[in-house]
């Protein structure tokens, strides 16, 4: 990627690979910077698929760690759970039994 960026392909490899790592937000920005380039790609397309299969199954069962693990790790995802008014929003959801802990 570094000698090509527009290489679909290594898109398609980069999603998988942060994909079969349980990095599911790495894995879609990959596969979503392959689409942009090649619209057409299937690799991509079902990359983004398997993704959102993914998380919806997380969701409707037990946590996982190693995602959870792996999530922690994105600077990203840690700005995000630091910011006031993101956990502000998130308390209200709890408190409203739309999101559920434990």
């Amino acid at each position: 990627m570094k000698l090509d960026p527009t290489y679909v392909k290594a898109w398609g490899r980069k999603g998988a690979t942060h994909f079969f790592m349980k990095d599911y937000n790495k894995a879609m920005q990959a596969y979503e910077t392959g689409l942009k380039l090649d619209p057409n790609d299937q690799t991509c397309k079902q990359g983004i698929m398997s993704v959102q299969m993914q998380v919806q199954k997380g969701m409707s069962g037990p946590a996982d760690e190693q995602q959870i693990k792996e999530a922690m790790k994105d600077p990203e995802i840690q700005s995000i759970l630091q910011d006031p008014q993101i956990q502000s929003a998130i308390q209200k959801l709890v408190a409203a039994g739309i999101i559920r802990t434990g």
